[in-house]
Formats: structure tokens, sequence, C-alpha cells
């Protein structure tokens, strides 16, 4: 696995991995590839696990790091890369080892993405109320690294 900075002539790669999820089983605001690359443009940084063999993508990450702190805004992995989002996060703490802390949000009605962090050691810290359009929460999560 490569743990690589991503750009925009990553494009269709990043299309590739978005297509592979079923959209209307996403809950809360959906990422569009073009979204992504306006997040480029701005203060935050896409990052991808790749696989060796292959070299296609399996996994992506958009951030900004804040610091000491990451706040992750998407992470997202192909849905035939089984413990991809793991890899990539681990990849990402080893790659910034400056940083004390991970923040992220999470609409309360995704409960896959919910037990994915919890089972990395994230911490709800937070709920908004009302906070997506449909009238979900959104979950506030931290992950404390120690140092």
């Amino acid at each position: 696995m490569v743990f690589r900075p991503l750009t925009f002539q990553d494009k269709d790669a990043i299309a590739a991995i978005l297509s592979s999820r079923d959209q209307s089983l996403i809950v809360g605001v959906s990422w569009t590839l073009d979204s992504i690359m306006d997040e480029l443009k701005g203060s935050s940084y896409l990052f991808g696990t790749q696989r060796v063999e292959s070299g296609s993508l399996e996994a992506i990450v958009l951030f900004k790091d804040l610091g000491a702190v990451i706040e992750i805004l998407l992470i997202y992995s192909d849905k035939n890369a089984f413990g991809a989002g793991q890899r990539l996060l681990e990849a990402l703490k080893q790659a910034n080892p400056q940083i004390e802390e991970i923040w992220l949000e999470v609409h309360e009605g995704n409960q896959t993405a919910i037990r994915f962090y919890e089972r990395q050691g994230f911490v709800k810290v937070s709920r908004r109320s009302n906070y997506y359009p449909d009238g979900k929460a959104a979950l506030n999560y931290n992950l404390t690294l120690k140092r």
C-alpha cells in the first residue's frame, strides 16, 4: 500500500472510488467529485491509499491540517477494498506525526461510519441537532493520539 497526496490528475481514480458505492445508501450530505475538487483549491488536503500490485486507488481522505489537529472532512473507500479505511487512517497518522488529535463529524444515521470510527478509538464529544438538511444531527468525534 502506498499513501500519497492526490491531485487534480487523480480525478478519474477519485471518481471511480465514489462510484463504487451505492450513493442511495450514503446518509447525510453526499460529496460529489466536483465538491472534492473544489476543496483541493482551498486549504484542504486529499490523500489516498493505492494498491501496490495494481496501482489502483483504494481509499481517500480529505482533511484540513490545523497544526496539532487534523479535521477529517471525508474518508471513503472502494467497496471491494476490505480494511482500506483503517489502513488509510493509520497511514494518515504515520504521515503526520505532529498531530495530537483528529476531529470529524458524522450524520447520526450513518451507523456504518459511526461503528467504524468508534472501533478506531474515536469518542463522541458533542451533537449538533438539526444540522443536516434532513433535520438529523451531526455527531462530533475526537481521537486523542498518545504521543
